[in-house]
C-alpha cells in the first residue's frame, strides 16, 4: 500500500468516526407512545457520558394531533407553531443519583425545520427523575450499569 493511499483511507475513517461523535444520525429508540398524546423517542446514538457519570441525551416528543394542540394551548397558540410537528429536548442526567436537568428546547415543524430553540445550560437546576417514568427508562438505557458509574458528586 502506498504512504497516498494509507493517508486516504486514514482520513476516510476519521471522517466516518467524526460523524457518528459530532452529531451524526440519531438513533431514535421508541420509549413511550400515547395515542392522545405523543410518542416519546431517545436517541441512542447521541448519549455522551462525562467521566463524572452524568449523561447528556436528547429525547424526542412527536405529537398527535391530540397532543399538538394541548402543546399549542401552553404555547399561547402563536402561529409560529401552526405546523408543530415534534419538540428536542436535551438533558443531562447524573446517573449515579438519578437527578436531571434540562439543557435546551427545540421546537420543529412537521417537515424538521427548526421554528424555535431555547438553551437553558446553567438557568435550570437538579431534579429528581421520578421512578417508572419515560425519563427513568431513558436513564436505565443511557448510563452505565450501577457498579459501574463514578462515586456520586454534589450537584453544582
Amino acid at each position: 500500500m502506498s504512504l497516498k493511499s494509507l493517508a486516504l483511507s486514514c482520513v476516510a475513517m476519521v471522517v466516518l468516526t467524526a460523524a457518528t461523535a459530532w452529531g451524526g444520525a440519531p438513533k431514535w429508540v421508541l420509549i413511550d407512545s400515547s395515542p392522545e398524546q405523543s410518542d416519546f423517542y431517545f436517541d441512542s446514538a447521541g448519549a455522551v457520558i462525562s467521566p463524572e457519570g452524568v449523561a447528556t441525551v436528547t429525547v424526542k416528543v412527536a405529537y398527535t394531533p391530540e397532543g399538538k394542540l394541548e402543546t399549542l394551548a401552553m404555547l399561547k397558540n402563536d402561529k409560529v407553531y401552526a405546523d408543530l410537528g415534534y419538540t428536542l429536548y436535551s438533558y443531562d442526567l447524573n446517573c449515579s443519583v438519578a437527578t436531571q436537568r434540562l439543557i435546551s428546547v427545540g421546537h420543529f415543524d412537521s417537515k424538521g425545520v427548526k421554528i424555535r430553540e431555547f438553551s437553558l445550560k446553567g438557568k435550570t437546576g437538579w431534579e429528581d427523575i421520578p421512578p417508572d417514568s419515560r425519563m427513568d427508562i431513558v436513564k436505565e438505557q443511557a448510563c452505565p450499569p450501577e457498579d459501574e458509574q463514578p462515586e456520586p458528586k454534589p450537584a453544582k
